[in-house]
């Protein structure tokens, strides 16, 4: 009989995270912007355009973007998390097929 793999793992809170939901949680009123980042596409533009001349097959630059989030979502489990009972992490497992 196989046995079962959990595809999460369960971590507990530290301090600076219950911090951080004790801040959110005071101004989630009022409209914040936590991050805003540049990116430069210049060599995800050079390849795509480069794969095309040499295949005759197109991709787009949103499927780029979708496969390097997805390979740092499994690289780095905590980022596809939720906090549960606001006591611990819920992280889950990967693995991404090629």
């Amino acid at each position: 009989m196989m046995e079962s793999k959990k595809a999460y793992k369960s971590l507990p809170l530290s301090f600076n995270r219950k911090t951080v939901i004790a801040s959110a949680s005071v101004t989630k009123e009022k409209n914040t912007i936590h991050a805003f980042t540049e990116i430069n596409i210049t060599e995800p533009h050079r390849f795509i355009k480069k794969h095309f001349e040499n295949t005759g097959e197109k991709f787009s630059l949103t499927a780029y973007i979708v496969t390097c989030l997805a390979q740092v979502i499994t690289e780095h489990s905590y980022l596809n998390s939720f906090i549960k009972r606001g006591k611990h992490i819920i992280s889950f497992l990967m693995m991404l097929q090629s």
